[in-house]
């Protein structure tokens, strides 16, 4: 502590200093024991019926398909469906590209079934929606771990080969919490490595957003749960086994960090943060992300008052105002519109 304090030039903290005399506790989440409750095995039967056989049925139902994509270290399974009318037909087999692609990436929890009526909002004529399935994070039981980000993105630039989308359509990424930090991953690696540009990305209540903020680490691994609500997240979702087991031991969170140095003009960035977040750091991401330097290299930032995480998935309101937010980032980035003026060199 004393060189640090030497280093820096000025003192940690005056007069009494827990840093000083070890009566604080560091966070170190990533080296010490994973933290988890147990929960029989009939609990794990019921969440794999839901993954295999109700989210299938009810997304197929509402038109989307099935597939699955992999290569070598990294899996996924994905839903999709593309729009051609106004009245949400889905195109099949159509040997034409999509004119745009949205991919959903889901948080902690079940999939992509939660997000559903958030999926169906984006939906617009010619428009390919994606929601990929994080096969590690859906309450089941996973042996496998995790695949690497370089993994994940070469499986995410196949899926795409699949899917008949080419490199000049415009893409778009929206991932919600935990998804934040995949869209992270792919937002250096798919236009570097896979040759594909990213038009836009979206970040619902993102957990990647100024990750070193110790908020994030705090509320999600230490902070005990204080309402009938806090307990039983932590229960369903923070402290279940596979989960907990990703999250403390195989993801790299300082690939997965976004700062304002992150955003560019060239690929809008959307942030929408839910008011009464507990987990994200809401004032510190609005301070940073809504300055005027992040706005200029194309951040943008939407605020829905009165949530907590996630809570937006019960409310119409929000929704829309997240798709609304979705499909605007979709369009023309600030260098296509300064081209379309005619006073690009």
């Amino acid at each position: 502590i004393g060189d640090l304090e030497e280093a820096a030039g000025v003192p940690l903290c005056e007069d009494e200093c827990p840093a000083r005399d070890r009566t604080f506790r560091p966070m170190r989440a990533s080296l010490e024991p994973v933290r988890w409750q147990h929960r029989p095995l009939f609990y794990y039967a019921v969440t794999t019926a839901f993954v295999s056989a109700v989210t299938p049925a009810t997304m197929g139902g509402a038109g989307y398909s099935l597939a699955s994509v992999g290569v070598d270290g990294g899996a996924f399974r994905y839903y999709h469906r593309r729009v051609i009318s106004d009245d949400h037909v889905p195109l099949l087999g159509a040997a034409t590209a999509p004119s745009s692609v949205v991919v959903f990436i889901h948080g902690v929890g079940v999939g992509p079934l939660p997000y559903l009526d958030l999926l169906q909002r984006l939906e617009e004529e010619g428009t390919l929606v994606v929601a990929v399935e994080l096969p590690m994070v859906l309450q089941q039981v996973a042996l496998r771990p995790p695949p690497s980000p370089d993994a994940f993105a070469q499986a995410f630039a196949k899926m795409l080969v699949d899917l008949g989308v080419t490199a000049d359509v415009p893409l778009t990424l929206v991932g919600h919490s935990l998804g934040s930090a995949y869209c992270q991953y792919l937002r250096h690696r798919l236009p570097e490595a896979h040759e594909r540009p990213v038009r836009a990305v979206a970040l619902l209540d993102p957990i990647a957003c100024l990750l070193n903020h110790a908020r994030v680490t705090s509320s999600f691994v230490y902070a005990p749960p204080r309402t009938a609500l806090g307990a039983a997240e932590e229960y369903f979702v923070k402290r279940e086994l596979w989960t907990a087991n990703v999250i403390a031991r195989h993801l790299p969170w300082y690939e997965a960090i976004v700062t304002p140095h992150d955003c560019s003009p060239e690929t809008r960035t959307t942030i929408v943060l839910s008011g009464d977040d507990d987990i994200v750091p809401g004032d510190a991401v609005r301070r940073a992300f809504g300055s005027f330097g992040a706005w200029a290299r194309g951040a943008r930032v939407v605020t829905i008052d009165g949530l907590g995480h996630g809570a937006w998935l019960a409310s119409d309101d929000a929704k829309d105002t997240i798709a609304d937010a979705v499909k605007k980032a979709g369009r023309d980035t600030i260098v296509d519109t300064v081209k379309k003026s005619g006073f690009a060199p």
